[in-house]
């Protein structure tokens, strides 16, 4: 253990000390420390690579110092059989770190967009940042994480990897696509439709069930596939841009075990979301689609469509 090894160092561990006093690590909390602490640590890559900041700037050096303090304790299939519950918690833990930046890019869009008439003149270029935030704004913070990852692999197999703008490229398209792909299914998505009206009362459809035990299995099955999926077509994405082989066993047993989290994690926060659906009823009874819900804003021809239509055959009455 980390903690006992630094202890062995300072020479403060005693002989009579038994194994059972050491605190425990990981957890749900460490797993989303740690988390968090990738997304900075990407910020600060990030102003390294395209604003010219050093490799040690503040950014860097405090997401390095969150993932330093608040090490995981499941890392791997062998750690799971014995540590069922912490498994639980830290594969919750990392996907649950992720909705809070979301949220907030997209609330911050939306925000602009609303305060946009107030600007005069201005108003057309305010609500169309307004939008581009919101739209952009949850994928490109969800896209973070991988980002800083790709760019530290690349860079420790090839010093060059840290001017070559091919590589930064690279980083950039891969860990874009895998923030597209995070936040339009799964739990992140439905985090995200929690934020309108229209988006919970769709989620309040598809979630429809008889009863708040139904309606939390099928979140829990749901946001369980749905993550888990995700991980597997993700982790292959971020092995290539890192210039990994990802049909070698190494790569495989890394994307087989996250997907493994994502359906754990995801499965919580899904049965979460189902058991909160069950009592935002829906406006009127239709057919429920299980497809994802679509919380973007609509295009102007959308809302066109969305207008009051006549009846082609009024009926006059005399």
């Amino acid at each position: 253990a980390i903690i006992r090894e630094e202890r062995q160092r300072t020479g403060a561990l005693s002989a009579l000390e038994s194994p059972s006093e050491e605190p425990e690590k990981g957890g749900f909390d460490a797993s989303g420390l740690s988390a968090a602490g990738g997304a900075i640590k990407s910020i600060g890559q990030g102003a390294q690579d395209f604003l010219g900041a050093d490799s040690d700037n503040i950014f860097s050096q405090y997401g390095q110092e969150l993932i330093d303090e608040n090490p995981t304790a499941i890392r791997s299939f062998e750690d799971v059989p014995d540590n069922k519950i912490l498994t639980v918690k830290e594969a919750t833990g990392n996907v649950a770190a992720s909705l809070p930046p979301i949220l907030a890019a997209r609330a911050v869009g939306m925000g602009i967009t609303a305060a946009s008439p107030f600007t005069g003149p201005a108003m057309p270029f305010v609500a169309g940042l307004g939008q581009l935030i919101a739209w952009v704004g949850p994928a490109a913070v969800a896209a973070l994480p991988s980002y800083g990852s790709i760019r530290e692999k690349q860079i420790f197999k090839d010093q060059k990897a840290v001017s070559s703008y091919r590589d930064k490229a690279v980083a950039l398209f891969a860990s874009g696509t895998i923030g597209a792909i995070e936040t339009r299914f799964g739990p992140q998505n439905w985090a995200l439709a929690m934020l309108t009206k229209e988006g919970r009362n769709k989620l309040a459809k598809q979630m429809a069930s008889k009863n708040v035990v139904e309606s939390v299995a099928k979140g829990t099955v749901r946001g369980g596939l749905i993550e888990g999926t995700e991980e597997l077509v993700q982790s292959p994405i971020e092995q290539l841009a890192s210039y990994d082989d990802p049909t070698s066993d190494e790569s495989i047993e890394e994307t087989v075990f996250g997907g493994f989290m994502g359906f754990v994690g995801g499965g919580v926060l899904g049965g979460g979301v189902g058991g909160v659906s069950y009592f935002a009823k829906p406006g009127e009874e239709e057919e429920i689609s299980f497809q994802d819900v679509d919380i973007f804003p609509p295009t102007p021809s959308e809302e066109q469509e969305q207008l009051p239509k006549p009846d082609s055959d009024p009926v006059v009455t005399l």
